[in-house]
């Protein structure tokens, strides 16, 4: 029986980047051949389920979605999973950080909105740099709202999937940040919270991409063995410690290599070693 794939997006299958076609004709050759000669594969993201989705139909084969670092799993077109932050909770916690902390603003992925930002400090400067930024990131665009009433909106609605608190640039933002999500993890233990530089990423209980691929795993009754997983930065780790078969990027921060078994330089330099099978 063929492994089942289970791919990050971001430096991973979308390395190198082709803001054009999205996919390396490489790596897309070899997903499609994988997928047409029996083989499975799921995307495994922290991206939303919308984009997820519209990276499957690049890929044009049936491809499984993990979105969220898991909150939302689907397989087979059926949605086996949804996990949402607890409204009341999230809004207590975004009261306490604003009060103690001052970040620079919020972004949430929800069941309705793919992407919601709030800056806490509005200019011109920045609403223009967003735009230019979103611009130039071609087939990697999503479509986002930057609102304060949207964003407390869906809040209220108890249908967000993951929640990001984002704190400046400096290196003083980023040692605030590393505090903040060390006392988030202490006191709300109904929560993933995780230090990535200067943002902290919220997400239910449970949703880390490991936890989301032996919930898939499970539900397909497959074994833990049978899963080949790959990626490239922190958030990716949950993975290599969980799974044997597991492959980071050449290009990783050593900090996230030193986890996985394997490195490899592009995502089809996995076909060597699935034909070992």
């Amino acid at each position: 029986m063929k492994k089942i794939i289970a791919t990050d997006l971001d430096g991973t299958l979308f390395y190198p980047k082709h803001r054009v076609r999205m996919i390396s004709s490489r790596n897309k050759a070899f997903i499609r051949q994988y997928i047409d000669e029996g083989g499975k594969v799921i995307i495994v993201s922290g991206r939303n389920y919308f984009f997820s989705h519209k990276v499957v139909s690049v890929i044009d084969r049936p491809v499984d979605v993990l979105s969220c670092n898991s909150a939302y799993i689907s397989c087979d077109g059926k949605i086996i999973r949804e996990l949402f932050l607890p409204a009341e909770r999230m809004s207590q916690i975004l009261e306490e950080i604003n009060r103690d902390y001052d970040p620079h603003g919020y972004l949430i992925m929800s069941k309705n909105q793919n992407l919601v930002t709030y800056d806490r400090y509005k200019s011109k400067l920045k609403n223009l740099a967003n735009r230019f930024y979103c611009m130039i990131q071609g087939a990697y665009r999503e479509p986002y709202v930057n609102s304060q009433e949207v964003f407390y909106d869906e809040l209220s609605k108890g249908q967000v999937y993951k929640l990001m608190i984002y704190f400046g640039l400096s290196k003083k933002a980023q040692k605030i940040a590393k505090e903040v999500n060390k006392e988030l993890r202490e006191k709300y233990p109904e929560i993933e919270a995780s230090w990535i530089g200067m943002f902290i990423e919220i997400t239910p209980r449970g949703c880390t991409k490991a936890d989301g691929i032996k919930f898939y795993l499970d539900y397909l009754k497959r074994s833990y063995q049978d899963v080949v997983v790959v990626g490239d930065s922190g958030n990716d780790i949950s993975m290599f410690t969980a799974f044997e078969h597991s492959f980071c990027m050449e290009h990783a921060h050593k900090s996230v290599q030193k986890y996985a078994k394997h490195c490899i330089r592009h995502f089809s330099d996995l076909e060597q070693y699935v034909r070992e099978e």
